[in-house]
């Protein structure tokens, strides 16, 4: 069953792939969910490691990535959406989701990813790979 996340602090760990990012930095549609996420922009939380989160992405889940980019529980309230630690429900360790389902219609949604992309880009990278 997820569980609402409250810790404001904590940081949750973001893969983003080489396409969405350009220039060396994440574009807002890596913050931003699809059709496919239904409302949820998946992450990892931070207990995990930067590097570990990259490493899991990579080699166990075979996604390429440009590396770990974070946000915290609290710009994830701030930009409108929830933290949900859904691990359990997904069978993924250490999961969590950002739920954008309350936020509104694309526009609000898009600001919303927005932000937490501009927090993410302030905050810089979390973990890059050495090749990068």
């Amino acid at each position: 069953m997820s569980t609402m996340l409250t810790n404001a602090g904590e940081e949750l760990l973001r893969q983003v792939h080489p396409i969405m990012c350009p220039d060396g930095e994440p574009a807002r549609t890596a913050f931003t969910p699809t059709k496919k996420d239904e409302g949820k922009l998946s992450t990892l939380r931070e207990r995990v490691g930067a590097d570990e989160a990259y490493r899991r992405h990579v080699e166990g889940l075979q996604l390429q990535s440009a590396g770990t980019w974070a946000v915290t529980v609290g710009e994830v309230d701030g930009a409108g959406c929830t933290a949900v630690d859904d691990g359990e429900d997904l069978a993924v360790s250490d999961h969590a989701s950002v739920d954008f389902t309350a936020v509104g219609g694309r526009g609000a949604i898009e600001r919303a990813a927005r932000k937490l992309r501009d927090a993410a880009v302030a905050r810089g990278p979390r973990f890059v790979p050495p090749s990068a």
